[in-house]
C-alpha cells in the first residue's frame, strides 16, 4: 500500500451517506455528529442508539444506487458484504468511499480519534487492526487526561 496522508476535514454542509445502521455505522456516526455535515443513513433496520442521534436523516429501506448521488463521503457499513460491494460500484471518482469491511475497496479510512480541550489526536493502523487502534487510543486518552490535570 502506498503511504497514507492524514487530514482533518471541515465537513460543514458536506453530504455524508452511511449505508447500514448497526454497530459499525454507529461508531462512524458518533464521530460525524456535530461536524455540520448533512448526514443521511440508509438501512432497512436501525439501532435505537442511531435513531436518537441529532442532525441525521434516516431513510429506512434498502440501499438504492441513487443514494450515492451528490454524497461527498460514503460509508458502506453493513454486515452484508454484497451490499457493501454494491455501494462501491456506484462511487464516482470524486467521492470518498470507505467499505468498512474491505479496506482494499476503500479510498480513505477513518482513524480512531481523541478530542480533548482543543486537541485532536488521530490513531490509524491503516485499517489493518482497528482493535489495536482502539487500545492505543485508550492509552493516549488516559495519558492526556492525567497530564492535563497536572
Amino acid at each position: 500500500m502506498t503511504k497514507l496522508y492524514p487530514l482533518t476535514l471541515k465537513l460543514i454542509n458536506k453530504k455524508v451517506l452511511v449505508v447500514g445502521a448497526g454497530k459499525v455505522a454507529l461508531r462512524k456516526l458518533q464521530g460525524l455528529v456535530g461536524t455540520g455535515a448533512e448526514i443521511t443513513v440508509v438501512s432497512p433496520e436501525v439501532l435505537p442508539e442511531i435513531e436518537v442521534l441529532p442532525d441525521i436523516t434516516i431513510i429506512q429501506r434498502h440501499f438504492q444506487p441513487s443514494d450515492t448521488k451528490n454524497a461527498h463521503i460514503i460509508y458502506a457499513a453493513t454486515d452484508n458484504q454484497q451490499v457493501n460491494d454494491e455501494v462501491g460500484r456506484y462511487i464516482e471518482h470524486w467521492q470518498w468511499f470507505d467499505n468498512t469491511a474491505l479496506p482494499e475497496a476503500s479510498n480513505f479510512f477513518t482513524p480512531a480519534v481523541i478530542r480533548e480541550k482543543g486537541l485532536i489526536v488521530s490513531i490509524s493502523t491503516e485499517a489493518r487492526d482497528p482493535t489495536r487502534a482502539k487500545l492505543i487510543k485508550q492509552k493516549i486518552t488516559d495519558f492526556l487526561l492525567k497530564s492535563m490535570k497536572e
